[in-house]
């Protein structure tokens, strides 16, 4: 296999073909993590969150491609939290690999693109969540550097 290209998606109605199905792959992993059903309009809920963070400047989107063909996709954006501390971060909201391509360290090279895109606007601290019940997850997370910071709980009231 030919070592992944990673380009940032700068046409997403071009490149939404190629991210959807990357999304849904990972969106229909978590949904029996957490419980809760995936929305009919999904794709278009998500695909208007992506157009507005790329369009505030503040959001990047990556797509990892092998021989022309997405075998991965990331996106994050800057944080800035001014409401107790002055706190600015990136947060990565997705990284998703085409199962046939894991293992190969596209998450790894995804993230570190972000990290670095990240670090030329002047932020140095990135932060994401991650599903506890996706251990697998979890784990590559730790390897690749991150450690918890806070827990978000949930209680299901009937």
């Amino acid at each position: 296999m030919d070592a992944p290209t990673i380009r940032p998606v700068t046409d997403l109605a071009a490149d939404w073909p190629a991210i959807e199905p990357l999304l849904l792959a990972l969106h229909t992993h978590h949904v029996p993590l957490v419980g809760n059903p995936l929305l009919e309009d999904w794709a278009q809920r998500h695909r208007a969150l992506l157009e507005g963070s790329l369009a505030s400047g503040d959001g990047v989107a990556l797509l990892a491609e092998v021989d022309g063909v997405a075998v991965g996709f990331a996106n994050g954006a800057i944080r800035r939290d001014p409401d107790v501390v002055r706190e600015t971060f990136g947060y990565i909201d997705n990284v998703v690999v085409a199962p046939e391509h894991r293992g190969t360290r596209i998450a790894s090279t995804l993230t570190d693109t972000l990290a670095q895109w990240f670090r030329d606007r002047g932020v140095h601290e990135l932060q994401l969540s991650v599903i506890a019940a996706n251990t697998h997850a979890v784990e590559v997370w730790r390897a690749l550097g991150f450690e918890p910071l806070a827990y978000r709980m949930i209680r299901r009231e009937a």
